[in-house]
C-alpha cells in the first residue's frame, strides 16, 4: 500500500502537472494552462515573500518525490493553487489536497494521536473539514459570545491560511477543546500591543506574511459536553507546545520569538501571567477591554517549558511521552 508521504506527493505532481492556479477553472484543459515546473513554482512561492529562496528551490523536488512536505510553505501552496479567499470551484480539490497533506504529516512523524489515558481523550489534533470547524465555533462563540469573539467566516480564514492554526481535543470523532496559535508578522504583534489592532484585523495577508517569528494567541475554549477542563488543561496546552515544536519551522533554537495575547477572563490572566510568565504589555482601561500580553521566547526555552513546568507536568501522558 502506498505510503501517505508517497500519496501526497503524487497529488502535489498532479496539480503540478495540469498547472492548477486560481486563473484557470478545475475543468480547463491541461494544454491551455501549461504545467508548473519546479523552478516556476519555486518562484511562485519566493514571490509571496517567502524567506529562502535558493532552500525552496531545492524543496520543490523533495515534495514532488515524498522526500519531505512543505510544511511551513503550505498555505502558499494553497493560495497558488486554489485562491484566496479560495474561489468555491476549487472546494474538494483543496480538501482532497489538504486531508492528503494531514495524513502524510502525521504518519510521517507520529503525530496526532496524543492520547491521555484517564480521559481517553486526543490532543494537538488539527481539524480536518469544514464541518468541524463550524462544531468548533459555535463552542468557541458560546465560550466567549458574540461580541468577544470573531465572525465565522474570519474564523474560517484563519484556518485556510494556516490549518495547523486551531489545535483540538477530541472525544472520539467530536471535537471538545480547541487552542488557537497563528503566525504574524512584527508590525502586527507590535501593533495589537498598542491596541491599534484587534484579533478582527488578523488576515490571511499579516498571516502569509509571518517569517514565524512573532506568535498570536487566540485563546482556549471547550464544549459544554467537556466535563473538568481544568482537569485537562496542562493536556490540551502541553501537547499544542509539542506539536508546536514538532512543526519545525526551520528556525536556529535560539532565535527569539514573540508570543502576543489578550486575557478576556480571569482564568485566563492567571494563565498567561502566573503559569507561563507572559508580561502585561497593555492594561484594560474599561469593562470592555481585557488586557493585552507579550513574552518573548526561544525555541529552546519552549522545549524547557514543555519538559519540566509543573503545571503542564500534570498531563502524565506527556510526561510518559517525554520519558520523565
Amino acid at each position: 500500500m502506498e505510503n501517505r508521504r508517497k500519496e501526497f506527493a503524487r497529488l502535489l505532481v498532479w496539480h503540478l502537472e495540469r498547472g492548477t492556479n486560481p486563473r484557470g477553472k478545475p475543468d480547463l484543459p491541461v494544454e491551455k494552462r501549461g504545467p508548473w515546473s519546479d523552478r516556476q513554482f519555486a518562484e511562485a512561492i519566493i514571490g509571496t515573500g517567502t524567506d529562502g529562496g535558493s532552500t525552496i528551490r531545492r524543496s520543490v523536488s523533495h515534495w514532488r518525490k515524498g522526500r519531505s512536505l512543505p510544511e511551513k510553505n503550505l498555505p502558499t501552496i494553497q493560495r497558488i493553487f486554489f485562491g484566496m479567499p479560495p474561489d468555491p470551484a476549487y472546494d474538494r480539490l483543496r480538501q482532497d489536497f489538504q486531508d492528503a497533506y494531514l495524513r502524510a504529516r502525521d504518519e510521517g512523524k507520529g503525530r496526532g494521536v496524543y492520547h491521555d489515558m484517564d480521559t481517553r481523550l486526543q490532543f494537538g489534533l488539527p481539524i480536518p473539514t469544514l464541518g468541524d470547524l463550524n462544531k468548533v465555533y459555535d463552542f468557541d462563540l458560546d465560550a466567549y459570545g458574540a461580541v468577544g469573539s470573531i465572525g465565522r467566516d474570519l474564523f474560517k480564514e484563519w484556518w485556510l491560511a494556516y490549518p495547523e492554526g486551531f489545535l483540538c481535543a477530541y472525544d472520539g470523532a467530536e471535537p471538545v477543546a480547541v487552542t488557537g496559535l497563528f503566525p504574524v508578522t512584527g508590525q502586527w504583534a507590535g501593533a495589537f500591543v498598542r491596541r491599534e489592532v484587534s484579533e478582527h484585523d488578523l488576515r490571511t495577508p499579516v498571516i502569509a506574511a509571518s517569517a514565524g517569528h512573532c506568535w498570536y494567541f487566540s485563546g482556549i475554549s471547550s464544549s459544554t459536553s467537556l466535563q473538568g477542563l481544568h482537569s485537562v488543561l496542562p493536556c490540551i496546552i502541553g501537547f499544542t507546545l509539542l506539536r508546536w515544536l514538532e512543526n519545525d519551522y526551520d528556525l536556529p533554537k535560539d532565535q527569539r520569538l514573540q508570543v502576543v495575547a489578550e486575557a478576556a477572563s480571569p482564568e485566563g490572566k492567571h494563565l498567561l501571567h502566573k503559569y507561563f510568565g507572559f508580561q502585561l504589555a497593555s492594561p484594560a482601561i474599561s469593562e470592555d477591554q481585557a488586557a493585552r500580553y507579550r513574552k518573548q521566547i526561544t525555541m529552546r526555552e519552549i522545549e524547557s517549558v514543555v519538559l519540566k513546568n509543573p503545571f503542564l507536568m500534570r498531563c502524565r501522558e506527556l510526561a510518559r511521552r517525554l520519558g520523565k
